[in-house]
């Protein structure tokens, strides 16, 4: 367990936010790599947490994508 936890804070300490990241995307990750790091929740209820949000903005985008090529 130590060792998957240290891996991820090398990985999270290495990774670079991108400016285009949404911030309510960006808060909700945050929050939920503290949980997974803590052992409150496991990297794979993580993950479909962080999921959700992550699709919900794409298909927002996708959404206003194409409402805008619409003639």
């Amino acid at each position: 367990m130590e060792e998957q936890v240290q891996y991820a804070k090398t990985i999270l300490e290495g990774a670079k936010v991108s400016a285009s990241i949404d911030k309510k995307v960006d808060s909700i990750i945050k929050e939920e790599v503290k949980s997974y790091l803590s052992g409150q929740k496991s990297a794979e209820e993580v993950s479909k947490l962080v999921q959700k949000p992550r699709h919900d903005l794409v298909e927002q985008v996708t959404v206003v994508d194409r409402s805008s090529t619409i003639k």
